[in-house]
């Protein structure tokens, strides 16, 4: 199975201007992806455990950490067809808020690794 290097956009979805709290889900299982690709919902949960243990960092546009943005929230939705990870982060850095206010920033963009496994396609009419 190839290893294969993944990212996806994760679109701000509200904010709280008050409290600088950025919402937003950071996957989602059993739909497709930019990529082509599905996660599983055993991957959902594996890679928001294998975030929260050991990294917890956000940085900015893909090239330094910010130490004043910080994961304040995450959990999986496991209510509906779809596991979602999803999160809260606060923002304390002034200029990083109003990139988000202003628009400019929309969204957070999650990297990570694994490896591609072909799908057999559902057989839909079984006689």
């Amino acid at each position: 199975m190839p290893q294969v290097n993944k990212s996806a956009i994760c679109k701000i979805e509200k904010l709280n201007e008050e409290q600088r709290l950025v919402f937003a889900t950071f996957l989602e299982s059993d739909i497709e992806d930019f990529q082509g690709d599905i996660v599983s919902k055993k991957d959902v949960e594996k890679t928001s455990h294998g975030f929260m243990l050991e990294y917890q960092q956000i940085g900015e546009v893909h090239k330094v950490i910010n130490p004043q943005c910080k994961i304040v929230e995450s959990y999986i939705d496991r209510s509906g067809d779809t596991w979602k990870w999803k999160g809260v982060v606060k923002v304390f850095d002034d200029a990083v808020w109003e990139k988000v206010k202003s628009g400019e920033y929309e969204a957070f963009s999650i990297g990570g690794e694994g490896q591609r496994e072909p799908i057999e396609p559902a057989i839909s009419n079984v006689a």
